[in-house]
């Protein structure tokens, strides 16, 4: 009967799991065993988790994140692309190892970081101004934060407003002629837009 080496197990056990490894409870969680699943999530190999970060699990971890709980938590591991945000589950084995499975979850927040922008620009920095091109008037509906402070009393004011402290010159040179009230009424009643 052949004896089978306990590190060669876990290796095919994890490595088909995620970002296993295995941690002493010592300060900074010097690495024990770390998974080839672990080894590609981040791109070190052994040898330069060992020599980068004096092979601790908390030198990889985001300065920011050091503080945290980091078993309860989304935190941040150094990889050779970068930090990713990753969770992890943990099992504490004595008082003396961590057994620890990552999972790499940075599409995940990226995504729902993007999304929060997204609702961002579409909640808090949007207004809706109702123009008489006409007679000149603006009425706001709802203002955004960026625009609190701006108390225009007629169109041409709030288009000049935006010309001189906002729009890129030089992304659209015929801005003012395009939306000036006149040019813009003539264009609505060429469009049948206006009656």
């Amino acid at each position: 009967m052949k004896i089978i080496d306990n590190d060669l197990t876990i290796q095919e056990v994890c490595g088909r799991i995620g970002g296993c490894h295995r941690c002493s409870l010592e300060d900074g969680y010097p690495f024990l065993y770390v998974s080839l699943k672990f080894q590609e999530i981040f791109g070190w190999s052994k040898e330069e988790i060992e020599t980068r970060f004096d092979n601790k699990l908390m030198n990889m971890v985001h300065p920011e994140d050091r503080e945290m709980d980091l078993f309860n938590s989304v935190f941040r591991l150094l990889g050779k692309d970068g930090y990713h945000y990753v969770s992890e589950s943990v099992d504490i084995e004595g008082d003396s190892i961590l057994h620890g499975n990552i999972s790499d979850v940075t599409e995940f927040i990226r995504e729902k970081e993007q999304n929060n922008i997204l609702s961002a620009l579409t909640m808090d920095y949007t207004s809706l101004v109702l123009c008489d091109l006409k007679q000149d008037t603006v009425e706001v509906i709802k203002q955004d934060a960026s625009c609190a402070e701006m108390n225009w009393d007629s169109y041409s004011e709030s288009l000049n407003y935006f010309y001189d402290n906002v729009l890129m010159k030089d992304s659209c040179p015929n801005y003012m002629d395009i939306l000036s009230n006149e040019s813009l009424m003539r264009t609505l009643k060429e469009q049948g837009s206006l009656e």
